[in-house]
This record gives C-alpha cells, sequence and structure tokens, in this order.
C-alpha cells in the first residue's frame, strides 16, 4: 500500500480552502482576524469557517467542514491549530456578551515573603520545654500593671512550686497571667533575651515599681482611731488589715497605737485601759554587784529642786522627809519659801528637835526610762548630819515602793512597767562611819546639775 507523504507547513493556506487570512504576528504566534459571531458555540460543528478572536476558534458554514476535504488539508489545518496552541497561552473573556476582556486562565502563584522568625521573648529551648504530664494551670489573679509586681510574681511562685514545676515550664506560664499593659510589655521584650524566671520577674518588678505600694512603718499605726459610730468588730479589722502592711511590726507601738484608737468613751476602752496588778520581786539578779553579807543601808541619789542630792537615806521608820540645813543652804534656796512648823521633830532619843521649816521641792527618782516624778514636803532641821536627806514612810507609801536591804534596791509601780533605784553600797558605808564619829562632823556637799 503506497503511503501518502506528510504533509508541507505553509506560512497561510489557501483562502479559498479554510477562508482565513494572515494578519499580523506577535509575541504569542499568528493572530488570525475574520468576522467572528459571538454566539458561537464550540460545539456546534455546523459552521465551517474557522476564525479566532480571542482564544475562541469558530466555522463559518459558508467553508465546508475540513472532514469533508482532503486528508491533506486536514492534515495542514490541524498542524495549525496546535501551533497556535503551543504558541499562545489560552485565554478566555469576562464580564459580558458584548464586552471582551482578555484574563490568563492560569496564574501562577506569587512568591511569598521568607517567613521571619518568631519575636517569642524566651528562649528557645525554654518555648519548647515539655510540660509535665497532667499539668493544669493553678487560679491565679491576672496582672494588668495597676497592682502591686512584687505580690503577683510572690502569688504565682506560691502556686507553682506547689506543684513542682521547672524553672522552665514557670517561665512559659507567666505570660499567662498578664494582660493589658502587663501583656503587651511582655511582647515588647527583646526576642529570646530570657532564659530563667529570675531574670524575667525582676525585669517584670522594675518595670512596673512606680505601681508598687508603699510599705508603711508600725508608727503608722498611731493614725487609725475609731468612728464616732464605728462598731468594735470593724475597727478591729480596720486595724488588723493595717498591721499586715508593715514590715518588722513593733508589737509594743501596735498595742500603743491600739489602745490610742479606741473611743474614750466606750466600756472596751475602759476596761482595756485598766491597769493589771504589778508583782514586784526581788532575784539573784537584783543583788549583783553587792558585797555580801553586809548590814549597810539603802542609800541613794535623787533629784531634788533641779539639784543632785547624793546621801539620801531610806528609813522606813521615820515618819516624815527630812532635808538638813547643810543640804538645805547649798541648794541656794530663799529662806522665805519656808512655810512654819506648829508640830515638833522628835529624834530617836526622844529629844524634840526645832524645825526651821517645811518647804515643796518637785523630787524625780528612777532612771530615765523609768522613773518618778512627784512633790515632797522636806522638813528643814538645822541638826549635824552624815546625810544630806532622808526619805521615811509618807515618801515610800506614795511611791508604793518595796524596799529591799539585802539587794540595796527599791522597786515601785509605774504606769507602763516597774521602776526601781539602786543604793551606793560605798557611799553608805562611808556614811555609817561618819555617823559613828563623835566628833569632827562633816559637811555634806550636793552637787549643781
Amino acid at each position: 500500500m503506497a503511503v501518502a507523504p506528510p504533509p508541507t507547513y505553509h506560512s497561510h493556506l489557501d483562502p479559498g480552502d479554510l477562508r482565513l487570512r494572515l494578519t499580523s504576528r506577535s509575541s504569542y504566534g499568528h493572530k488570525y482576524q475574520s468576522t467572528a459571531d459571538p454566539t458561537y458555540n464550540h460545539k456546534d460543528k455546523s459552521r465551517d469557517h474557522v476564525t479566532r478572536s480571542g482564544s475562541c476558534y469558530r466555522r463559518d458554514s459558508s467553508v465546508e467542514d475540513s472532514t469533508n476535504s482532503s486528508p491533506a488539508q486536514a492534515a495542514e489545518a490541524e498542524i495549525l491549530r496546535r501551533s497556535i496552541h503551543r504558541k499562545k497561552k489560552p485565554e478566555f473573556r469576562t464580564r459580558g456578551r458584548n464586552s471582551w476582556k482578555v484574563t490568563p486562565r492560569y496564574r501562577y502563584p506569587e512568591q511569598s515573603p521568607p517567613r521571619e522568625e518568631s519575636g517569642y521573648p524566651l528562649f528557645e529551648a525554654i518555648e519548647k520545654a515539655k510540660l509535665p504530664p497532667n499539668f493544669r494551670m493553678p487560679q491565679c489573679d491576672l496582672y494588668d500593671g495597676t497592682g502591686d509586681p512584687g505580690e503577683h510574681v510572690y502569688q504565682f511562685q506560691t502556686n507553682m512550686l506547689l506543684l513542682q514545676v521547672s524553672d522552665a515550664v514557670m517561665c512559659r506560664a507567666f505570660p499567662t497571667t498578664l494582660r493589658k499593659a502587663a501583656h503587651a510589655w511582655f511582647k515588647s521584650l527583646q526576642q529570646r533575651s530570657i532564659y530563667s524566671f529570675g531574670q524575667l520577674s525582676d525585669l517584670f518588678q522594675k518595670h512596673f515599681v512606680s505601681s508598687r505600694s508603699r510599705r508603711k512603718n508600725s508608727a503608722s499605726l498611731l493614725n487609725i482611731v475609731q468612728e464616732k459610730n464605728e462598731s468594735l468588730a470593724c475597727f478591729l479589722g480596720r486595724f488588723n488589715a493595717a498591721t499586715l502592711k508593715i514590715d518588722n511590726l513593733d508589737e509594743s507601738v501596735k498595742y500603743t497605737a491600739f489602745l490610742r484608737g479606741l473611743r474614750p468613751t466606750s466600756k472596751f476602752a475602759f476596761s482595756v485601759n485598766k491597769s493589771p496588778p504589778v508583782k514586784i520581786t526581788f532575784s539573784d539578779d537584783d543583788s549583783k554587784g553587792i558585797k555580801t553579807p553586809h548590814d549597810d543601808p539603802l542609800v541613794i541619789t535623787i533629784k531634788a529642786g533641779n539639784f543632785d542630792v547624793k546621801r539620801v537615806l531610806i528609813d522606813n521608820g521615820s515618819s516624815a522627809e527630812i532635808l538638813f540645813h547643810d543640804a538645805f543652804e547649798k541648794m541656794n534656796i530663799p529662806t522665805d519659801r519656808l512655810r512654819k512648823m506648829d508640830t515638833p521633830l522628835y529624834r530617836f532619843s526622844n529629844h524634840p528637835v526645832e524645825a526651821e521649816g517645811i518647804i515643796a521641792l518637785p523630787v524625780a527618782i528612777g532612771t530615765p526610762l523609768t522613773q518618778a516624778n512627784f512633790m515632797l514636803d522636806f522638813v528643814v532641821v538645822k541638826v549635824p548630819s552624815a546625810y544630806n536627806a532622808i526619805l521615811g514612810r509618807p515618801a515610800l507609801n506614795q511611791l508604793q515602793a518595796v524596799v529591799s536591804t539585802y539587794h540595796l534596791k527599791m522597786k515601785f509601780p509605774m504606769e507602763h512597767g516597774i521602776g526601781e533605784v539602786k543604793g551606793d553600797q560605798t557611799t553608805a558605808r562611808q556614811c555609817y562611819v561618819t555617823s559613828c564619829r563623835s566628833k569632827n562632823k562633816e559637811a555634806l556637799i550636793i552637787e549643781d546639775l
């Protein structure tokens, strides 16, 4: 059987065969022009004339179908169709029947920019740390930047330490307790700059240090007072809440502030302010520095009329306070301040003694912290003595003092504690020796303040 030679490609076809006309050449291949019917249907093969408008090929009924033409013409037409499809990308029309807008049928996806690494502040090893099995975040108040940052960190650490989690898990869990301004601060941290929870908590507290509440001292409790119509329960609750905000609370200041804050007219304030009974005791500690055994009297120093008066004898057997004339003169007290005394004063030998008069002087006994201040009437007598003054039963009863000659100490109750004054054993022995001398009376010396 003879085989027909392959058809040759011509630059154009015979207009009498397919009635196609080459009009121009573009980068997409050949472009052909003809009278196109926009109502043409590709599936309708009743049209014979092949035309091109955009990417649609039509057949004209005035031209016979290529199937009825010779095999050579059909082969040439097929080669032409393939070359057109190969050189030009297919296009389709849009937007309407009589409007032709050429749009590429295939769109290649645009190349996306390279993905940037996440700006998460935590180190990558911390970010990828595994959570413990059955881990459940404990309930914690969210921090928005307005409260005390130290209290928030303490509450978070307490909850997390209870779960015994690692430092990395604490770093991962901490941002979940932040919101608003606090969460915005965490997002603004430098990328991969947090490597431990200690560092994170320090940065957090330093940034929100202005929101921290100032800690008060114990003296601030003195400003809390009970209102006129405030109940005791409300005042007590408010007072206790204030004490919780104080570091290193002084218990004595707390007690004083509470008593001072009570409403004076309340029954509770009256019952609380009652002074409890005071027990006065002596122990071996009170006899330190005393040479024993001894029979020495108790001789002390007092302050009388702005003078430190030494060699003052404590005498339980005396019914009056005596100020000897020599000491009276040394104190430079005007004699016109003396009041007359009508009752005679008797000595131990039952001999009467004439008194110069009576003078009232302010007296202070004890140490500066436990000092008793009161007024005493002294009887001024002009007789020789080894002492400057004698304190008898009236002064001791006024002080409610208890004297221990063995410990050479006198104690007396005070509003807040027990006052005491210690005797001078060396001075007591010197005075005793002086009193035993029948001759050579000594003039005793008192020192000005």
